[in-house]
């Protein structure tokens, strides 16, 4: 485990494969045509879209910023049978397919963070505690990022019994310390920033070259 800065490890977030899309067409269709993407990490596939993007430009200028927009499922017989939720992909529009991480990230207060390989049977909790979080700081609220963007919020102090889903590889943990009395609202917009950061890379991560595609027909 190594501490390295959070705008540092936004920097160098990968992605396998980026696609840009060349006409209007329904997530399952591009699904279709690109086969080679299930072999990725698809539970972190981004679709950005130029609007979001730009609303997202007028509270957070300083780090990077994407329009990542939340996507129901990557599953294609799902998304045919649930049209409300198969999203039509428009020309600008950019879908990203990253690399499978092994990882778990957590944050600390002072942006640094801690990558802990992930374990299936682990809590929360087990992560803090790989971090010293737990033994360091009086921790009670935490809040989840999932890779696919879905943020869950819960309390974890030992009075506690909030249930907190386990963490699947590349997710964000930022748990505050209580006794330095962070806001709420921080924490939230935190959360909801990050989530469009695409899941946390592993710390070995590196820049990597975008491929290509060419357009589609």
């Amino acid at each position: 485990m190594r501490a390295v800065s959070l705008r540092l490890i936004l920097l160098i977030l990968s992605f396998v494969m980026t696609c840009a899309v060349a006409q209007p067409l329904r997530l399952s269709d591009w699904l279709t045509q690109h086969p080679e993407a299930a072999q990725e990490y698809l539970l972190g596939l981004s679709w950005d879209t130029p609007v979001d993007k730009q609303q997202l430009r007028r509270w957070l200028d300083s780090l990077p910023v994407t329009g990542r927009v939340p996507v129901r499922s990557t599953d294609i017989n799902w998304l045919v049978a649930n049209q409300r939720y198969n999203p039509v992909i428009l020309p600008l529009d950019q879908i990203h397919v990253p690399a499978t991480p092994h990882q778990v990230t957590v944050i600390n207060d002072k942006g640094e963070l801690c990558q802990v390989t992930h374990h299936s049977n682990y809590s929360i909790q087990d992560y803090l505690q790989q971090c010293h979080l737990r033994e360091v700081f009086n921790t009670d609220k935490v809040w989840l990022i999932e890779p696919d963007g879905t943020i869950t919020k819960g309390s974890i102090g030992y009075w506690h019994t909030d249930a907190l889903n386990h963490p699947a590889p590349g997710s964000w943990i930022w748990a505050p310390p209580t006794d330095q009395h962070w806001n709420p609202a921080f924490s939230d917009a935190l959360a909801a920033f990050i989530a469009t950061q695409g899941p946390a890379p592993d710390e070995s991560s590196t820049l990597s070259i975008q491929s290509n595609a060419a357009p589609l027909a």
